[in-house]
């Protein structure tokens, strides 16, 4: 039986997203070097050097974005982690996170629901960590994450993103 990492790949190339694993992630600019993940919109690159459950949950949620993208690709240039002036970055990351978790959420339901608890942990795990990379003390929460199975193909790139071992 084919890996849960492999059937999400197969499933996201149905919708234009090639998902593949590497051992070397090429350089992002103003990312750290610590990379996990590599995605443009219709590519995801996750690092091998992940647990599987880290590298099922950085499929999902970095697919997440790319559905975000597919939506509104000026929403690329609007990462709160880019804009340390913006008094309401922490905000603004709260909902583009849950968002993002929202499709990946629903992605991964479609056939790998045993993974659906280690997914939400990770993902209340990578907010916590954001907001505080953002400058967040705590206080601000991510919201409940509710499954969206409006996936759409991808058509177009963006300029690439990282996730990164926060």
């Amino acid at each position: 039986m084919p890996s849960t990492f492999s059937r999400l790949a197969a499933r996201m190339s149905t919708l234009g997203i090639a998902l593949t694993m590497s051992d070397t992630l090429l350089p992002v600019a103003g990312a750290p070097g610590r990379l996990a993940a590599t995605f443009d919109g219709t590519t995801i690159t996750v690092s091998s050097k992940v647990s599987d459950s880290t590298a099922i949950f950085l499929a999902c949620h970095t697919f997440g974005h790319c559905q975000q993208w597919i939506r509104d690709p000026s929403l690329r240039d609007q990462d709160p982690a880019e804009h340390p002036e913006w008094p309401d970055r922490v905000a603004i990351a709260a909902l583009s996170e849950r968002e993002a978790n929202g499709y990946g959420l629903a992605l991964l339901m479609e056939f790998a629901p045993e993974c659906v608890e280690t997914y939400l942990a990770l993902a209340r795990e990578d907010w916590r960590a954001f907001a505080k990379f953002l400058g967040d003390n705590g206080m601000t929460g991510m919201g409940s994450i509710v499954p969206n199975g409006d996936l759409r193909v991808a058509t177009s790139t963006v300029r690439i993103a990282a996730a990164f071992d926060l």
